[in-house]
């Protein structure tokens, strides 16, 4: 029973599943793991662990058989040979089993890693247009302290953009210019759009005349 019970819980799993020798014999798989690589579990049980993995990744980061016999466990990513030839990226998590065996859990993280890929090119253009307009953008929390500001905003004010992280919309405009034309954080936090001319303070103490649009961030 508990034998089947074991059966179960591995063939169910999602991860794929894999035993193996330090020699990198196979003892045993679970049909996720067959799937992910694309091959049978006869044809799998016949292989070495290694073969599973790109060369140049295993010159990198070779197996880590020292670590594991202190009873560490190793989480990798590493790029995987599929049974058509294709690589992908997975991520291992070993562990040692018993003396002369591994478990390995592997996952394949492809669609992961081409997300954050995406978000990693998404940013760059966003960094970019950022970066290249030609106004001074600030954003900031619902309190009115700055998060981020673009160079040209730096050169509006005359302050580096360390210096304006710790400071606040509060900070930049004339106590008159608040009093007569109250920064509406409340008004922003509806979703509203909100464009008023406003008096700011540079880190001289000289006045500048601007036009600020400001509209909550999704």
């Amino acid at each position: 029973e508990s034998e089947h019970r074991y059966r179960s819980l591995v063939e169910q799993a999602t991860d794929g599943i894999l035993v193996a020798d330090f020699q990198g014999n196979i003892i045993e798989v679970n049909s996720a793991l067959c799937s992910m690589f694309g091959y049978s579990r006869q044809e799998i049980m016949l292989k070495k662990t290694r073969s599973f993995i790109e060369p140049e990744d295993l010159k990198l980061k070779p197996f880590r058989f020292d670590l594991l016999y202190k009873n560490e466990h190793i989480l990798q990513e590493r790029r995987a040979i599929h049974k058509n030839g294709s690589l992908f990226d997975i991520e291992m998590n070993s562990k040692l089993l018993r003396e002369g065996l591994t478990l390995s859990i592997t996952r394949d993280v492809s669609e992961r890693k081409k997300a954050q890929e995406q978000i990693r090119m998404s940013e760059e253009k966003y960094r970019s247009f950022f970066e290249q307009s030609a106004d001074a953008i600030f954003i900031f929390d619902k309190s009115g302290r700055f998060l981020d500001m673009n160079t040209i905003s730096t050169r509006l004010l005359g302050y580096t953009k360390k210096e304006l992280r710790k400071m606040s919309l509060f900070d930049v405009v004339f106590k008159e210019d608040l009093a007569a034309n109250p920064i509406v954080l409340e008004l922003l936090a509806t979703g509203e759009a909100v464009i008023r001319r406003r008096t700011l303070k540079k880190k001289d103490g000289t006045p500048v005349e601007v036009e600020v649009h400001s509209k909550k961030l999704p």
